[in-house]
């Protein structure tokens, strides 16, 4: 049973993150999965039929997939010439990926960039008496992209200046939030037009191009860390002008904590700007961390997630298990070259199915394993970023659970700096992400049919949105947790939306006849029973205050005949925010001893939900 409890380890999600750890006090967890409410499924009849199912079916999509692209195959001629000699059991390798074949033939270079890296920071540091760690990444990261990219970093260093300039010098805070949206999309069309353009010196021209001559394939990405400076630093000189937003700490913030960490506006210059944007681990893509959150780890306080050494050693032998079944698939299924030559003549439907299929996982690895050694990279180094893949591509069953999961740390970015901004999921959910993948689909890539492919991802988003509304009454109902695989939650409104939804009224209450009320709710929570599953749960209740703006709004009505007929109708805005309940949380208040029972109770009803999601209840 050890055996498979650190098997089950091994493979678990908080191996990949300590984000998603569940809980960090183990025994407690386990009490609370001894008490659960709902009784186990993996013993059911349910489960053993899938259990059934998963014996039969997985070995045979892999023998139809070997036998698709095989030597026994009689197509195997028509690819064979895209083959290369293997190193597993004397077989070929399938090498044809243009992508992942760059990153497999530079993977010894990459390695000892990555020791000769983190060697010269642990020795230079002390030797050099560098005070911040920002000040190492700058002169690296410069080297670095000199032998990247060559005399091509003038061209980088054309659109860092000025995107730069944008966002310190723009006193407009409105204006410099459009022109950096604006400059940064519009340098993505000019990199595919001219991006090859030349300088008109010989020794420019003719100059050193660096290991990677194509510097606009990886300028996406600091695209991405351009506009998260701007964003950050006009997000922070707004803080400074606001009185109640003017206190911060910047100690042990956590991961969400650390996008808006009350960084000094004098950490928004450019040594750390250069320091962000070349910081050699995530320089060439990603995982994706904001300006505040590398700065915060960077010279204020580092994760102490980078000083578990034994998590980070899992996350190598994590890595090292994917880079080998990566190597297994290309060296027994030669599903790519057989997709490149169209090479499916006379085979089965199920064979192409599978052509398919394994080519999917091959392009989810081929992401995952440079991700993953890049993050392994800044863990060694000390700066902690977002993991990128948390879930394969073959066990999603929600649109918007797979679009979470898949390249986490630019969906991360991309809700931050544009989504949120735009209303997030309210009555514009739609809209907002039309706009959301027009952007993924163009930083991608300038085509058409990328654009088009941003849109359907939409258009196959609303069924499952509808349905998440429309079902959520029948959560009671036996066979709602198979549908609910197709209903993930939907969000609700936060603060910020609904300041931009009743800006006017809350901006002028005296023009609206505005005045506040409130009333008191209950907040509600289930303590887990201490008697098993059949025992009723407690349940613990807070009073909470909910303060409204209630606002005279005009309102106009357009009859059948065209007319308008102009009326008002009062309306209540909640302004409810954080500081409403505050005097629940001091220590001599009367509910002092209610809201430590309340949050344990939360605490517990959490973690007995993530064992359940996990599959251990």
């Amino acid at each position: 049973m050890n055996f498979l409890h650190d098997l089950g380890r091994f493979f678990s999600l908080e191996t990949l993150d300590s984000r998603l750890k569940p809980s960090c006090n183990n025994s407690k967890r386990q009490q609370i999965i001894k008490e659960a409410s709902k009784p186990s499924k993996w013993s059911t009849l349910e489960f053993k039929i899938y259990y059934g199912v998963f014996i039969v079916a997985v070995p045979l999509m892999f023998k139809a997939g070997m036998s698709a692209s095989n030597e026994t195959n009689p197509n195997y001629p028509r690819f064979q010439h895209l083959l290369s000699q293997g190193w597993l059991f004397g077989r070929k390798v399938d090498n044809s990926d243009q992508q992942y074949r760059f990153f497999r033939d530079n993977f010894p270079l990459l390695c000892l960039l990555i020791v000769l890296h983190v060697s010269l920071r642990k020795i230079l540091t002390p030797i050099l008496s560098i005070k911040k760690r920002s000040y190492f990444d700058l002169g690296f990261g410069i080297i670095f992209l000199i032998g990247a990219h060559g005399v091509n970093v003038l061209k980088i260093c054309m659109h860092l200046t000025i995107s730069y300039l944008i966002g310190k010098y723009v006193k407009n805070r409105r204006m410099a939030i459009w022109m950096t949206w604006i400059y940064g999309v519009s340098t993505l069309f000019f990199n595919d037009w001219y991006g090859t353009f030349k300088f008109g010196i010989p020794f420019l021209d003719k100059g050193f191009k660096g290991i990677i001559a194509r510097w606009d394939v990886f300028y996406n990405f600091t695209l991405l860390r351009m506009i998260s400076f701007n964003l950050d630093y006009i997000e922070s000189e707004n803080r400074l002008c606001n009185p109640e937003d003017k206190n911060g700490t910047l100690v042990n913030l956590n991961d969400r904590e650390r996008l808006v960490a009350p960084l000094p506006l004098e950490d928004y210059n450019i040594f750390n700007y250069l320091a962000y944007i070349t910081y050699a681990p995530l320089f060439i893509a990603g995982p994706i961390v904001t300006f505040n959150d590398y700065i915060y780890q960077s010279n204020y306080q580092q994760s102490a997630t980078v000083k578990d050494y034994k998590a980070i050693f899992l996350y190598f032998l994590r890595f090292v298990f994917c880079l080998l079944v990566m190597e297994f698939i290309l060296h027994f299924m030669y599903v790519v070259a057989v997709s490149k030559t169209k090479a499916w003549s006379g085979d089965s439907p199920f064979e192409i199915s599978m052509i398919g299929m394994f080519n999917l996982n091959i392009i989810w690895l081929k992401l995952l394993i440079p991700w993953r050694l890049f993050r392994f990279w800044s863990l060694v180094d000390g700066i902690d970023p977002p993991e990128n893949m948390i879930r394969c591509m073959d066990n999603n069953f929600s649109a918007l659970a797979f679009w979470r999961a898949w390249h986490r740390s630019f969906n991360r970015w991309v809700i931050r700096y544009i989504y949120v901004p735009m209303g997030g999921g309210g009555n514009y959910r739609i809209l907002n992400s039309l706009f959301v993948f027009s952007f993924v689909a163009i930083w991608h890539d300038i085509e058409l049919r990328l654009l088009m492919w941003g849109w359907l991802v939409v258009a196959f988003l609303i069924p499952e949105l509808a349905a998440t509304v429309y079902f959520r009454k029948y959560n009671q109902e036996p066979w709602f947790r198979g549908s609910e695989d197709m209903a993930p939650p939907v969000p609700v409104y936060d603060l910020e939306e609904i300041k931009r939804q009743y800006k006017e009224p809350l901006q002028n209450p005296e023009s609206y006849k505005c005045h506040i009320m409130s009333l008191t709710q209950h907040e509600c929570t289930f303590r887990a029973s201490s008697g098993g599953y059949r025992s009723t749960p407690e349940i613990i209740c807070l009073p909470f205050k909910r303060i409204f703006q209630r606002c005279l709004t005009p309102t106009v009505e357009k009859l059948g005949n065209g007319e308008k007929v102009y009326g008002e109708k009062w309306i209540n805005i909640e302004v409810t925010n954080a500081k409403t309940n505050s005097d629940l949380m001091e220590k001599d208040s009367k509910y002092s001893k209610y809201v430590e029972e309340f949050l344990a109770a939360e605490r517990e009803l959490k973690e007995l939900i993530e064992s359940e999601s996990e599959g251990q209840i």
